[in-house]
């Protein structure tokens, strides 16, 4: 009985051994990309949670116009800020989900694209008064210990506009 049919050397065994595991392991790559339908990046989280409004937070009282009722003043500023981009950020997220999912229409739609584009020019507003605040408290000779973490979110909002400006 000859047996031409079998492979003799220990390459072409192992290679004829080797060829359905490794065509195995190629079909489950294929499928898990298959199944993952191209959405699967390590960079973002496969669960992004949802955002959320502002809650207005309690605002210093601001008395007389000393350098105390400045510092007030930027404290009450920074939040506005801080609630606004918050907000900002919910709209946005809302009008994406909306224009993928091509849901809602009609009023409840426009209705959205309304208040991303209001909490967008809220944010732009209240960004550029804490800018303006911040100069007049610069100017008003405000002790720089003070103002620095107004100054640290003021450049962070200049550098932000510049970066909007430079990709117009």
């Amino acid at each position: 009985m000859t047996r031409s049919h079998r492979p003799t050397d220990f390459a072409t065994r192992l290679l004829s051994f080797a060829r359905p595991v490794i065509l195995g392991a190629v079909a489950l790559v294929l499928a898990s990309a298959v199944q993952a339908g191209g959405y699967l990046d390590e960079s973002e989280p496969s669960t992004a949670e949802k955002p959320t409004w502002a809650v207005p937070a309690k605002r210093m009282a601001v008395e007389g116009d000393d350098a105390s009722a400045l510092v007030a003043e930027l404290h009450n500023a920074k939040l506005r800020v801080t609630e606004a981009q918050q907000n900002e950020t919910t709209a946005k997220w809302n009008y994406s989900r909306a224009r993928n999912r091509n849901y809602p229409r009609g009023e409840e739609f426009v209705e959205i694209r309304t208040r991303y584009a209001d909490s967008t020019k809220e944010r732009e507003e209240a960004e550029q008064s804490f800018l303006e605040l911040v100069d007049r408290a610069h100017q008003a000779g405000v002790a720089a210990g003070t103002l620095s973490p107004y100054v640290d979110l003021a450049e962070e909002i200049q550098s932000q506009q510049t970066d909007e400006a430079d990709s117009e």
